[in-house]
């Protein structure tokens, strides 16, 4: 989904696309974004967008702040055979309005569009100029124009040293002006209450940002202890009365329960290792609960399947995670994961490449069930137990619908611009309506905003 899908543009903002022109307010913006087509994907469409590496600045006042990052996309239609690969950088400035974050400003710096097949080396793309319905508002800044080797400003001193980002001589940068003119200061007010309570409210929200980089540090062990197959340390990342979806198996409920299933696997280690499964957790949404101490997580899933004797290519998919503070260390309560959104037949075919499977009628028959080996370690909760949340995933209850069929996608929040529900709406973990026990707010933990 495009970057003002998260955080709500407010009236006076607008939005740059280099090679495009600048789109002002909310309605042109809305136009710049429907040059993908129109809003949900149809079976085949892909617009995989992914922002990575996003570094951010609070502004002196605490009132503004800018961000900058990658945006790797992955775009086709499997029923046409195309596929894309974008890459650009983002620079963004927010404004704090209220309480809340809203985008002001929005720069896109698009770096390459090359078609799948061939490769950046040798397939350059060049989007032709956008129809009249779409057209931009006025032509970007001059200073925003992209030339041959054109960097988009870092404006953030160097990590390491303090410094300025140093560039190769000669270098030209782009993204330097404001689009908008700086907002108006806000102005200050008295805190409200006595002395103690003030220092509470301030405690709570320090709780509440500590919360945040808990969840955060989280949401990326998780990732990178599957990444080694390194079990043991992935249980213990959960909380005592924690559970964790096996994809395509079922839950498993308690910290317990979780180390003794996965001592199942094959161990972190085998020498020579014939696959790597890299899990890349990629652009968290955190809402922390009101008192800090618990929090939930909806991040992407990215992965890239490798094997020395076979490459499945990029996989995408989709975690609904929630995490408790418990005596005194964030810990995963609940690790939920839908799979697969999309799926690469091959390296070389890409996700464009896939096909309907033929209808149960012509499917080859199955092996005899009595062949089949036993589960020796079967989950507390199957999927089948968890009713539509699980439906048209593979192992949950009916039909599994595949790739490039269009899975329904869950969220457990409110849309943040309008509060509109979403199609899909779980608010909760996977398996807490059916087994309310799973649910930490039976366990003593607010539950984070919806």
């Amino acid at each position: 989904m495009p970057h003002a899908s998260i955080i709500p543009i407010i009236n006076a903002a607008a939005l740059s696309i280099a090679s495009v022109g600048v789109y002002d307010g909310p309605k042109s913006i809305r136009r710049a974004l429907e040059r993908s087509g129109p809003a949900g994907l149809k079976h085949g469409e892909l617009n995989e967008l992914v922002q990575l590496d996003t570094a951010v600045t609070i502004e002196p006042g605490g009132t503004e702040a800018r961000a900058r990052g990658i945006e790797f996309g992955q775009l086709g239609d499997a029923n046409k055979g195309t596929a894309f690969y974008t890459l650009a950088v983002f620079e963004n400035r927010y404004v704090k309005q209220s309480g809340v974050w809203r985008i002001r400003e929005m720069r896109m710096f698009p770096l390459m569009k090359t078609e799948y097949a061939q490769g950046w080396a040798k397939s350059q793309v060049v989007d032709p100029p956008p129809a009249k319905e779409h057209a931009p508002d006025r032509p970007v800044l001059k200073s925003d124009v992209m030339t041959p080797g054109a960097i988009p400003v870092f404006f953030q001193p160097n990590p390491a040293t303090g410094k300025p980002v140093t560039l190769p001589p000669g270098a030209t940068t782009v993204g330097h002006e404001r689009l908008l003119p700086p907002p108006a200061a806000s102005k200050a007010t008295a805190p409200a209450g006595n002395l103690e309570a003030r220092l509470k409210e301030a405690e709570r929200r320090l709780a509440v940002s500590k919360a945040w980089d808990g969840a955060e540090n989280m949401n990326s062990a998780y990732g990178d202890y599957l990444d080694d197959l390194d079990f043991g340390p992935l249980g213990k990342l959960f909380a005592k009365n924690g559970h964790k979806e096996v994809p395509f198996r079922g839950i498993y409920v308690g910290r317990e329960r979780i180390i003794a299933r996965d001592a199942t696997s094959p161990p972190p280690g085998l020498k020579p290792r014939t696959s790597i499964p890299i899990h890349w957790r990629t652009q968290p949404v955190i809402l922390v609960a009101e008192d800090g101490r618990s929090a939930s997580i909806r991040s992407r899933l990215l992965q890239a399947g490798s094997s020395r004797t076979r490459g499945s290519g990029l996989n995408g998919g989709m975690y609904n995670d929630q995490v408790v503070l418990e005596d005194g260390v964030w810990r995963l309560w609940s690790v939920n994961i839908d799979e697969f959104f999309y799926q690469s037949v091959s390296y070389e075919g890409g996700w464009s490449a896939a096909k309907d499977p033929a209808p149960a009628s012509q499917a080859p028959p199955r092996p005899a069930a009595q062949n089949a080996p036993a589960d020796p370690y079967p989950p507390d909760i199957p999927l089948t137990r968890l009713g539509d949340r699980e439906r048209g995933f593979r192992g949950g209850p009916g039909d599994t619908i595949a790739w490039p069929r269009i899975l329904p996608m869950w969220f457990h929040y409110k849309n943040p611009v309008s509060g509109r529900l979403p199609q899909y709406y779980w608010p909760d973990c996977e398996s807490c309506t059916a087994h309310p026990e799973t649910s930490m707010k039976n366990h003593g933990y607010l539950l984070p905003p919806s």
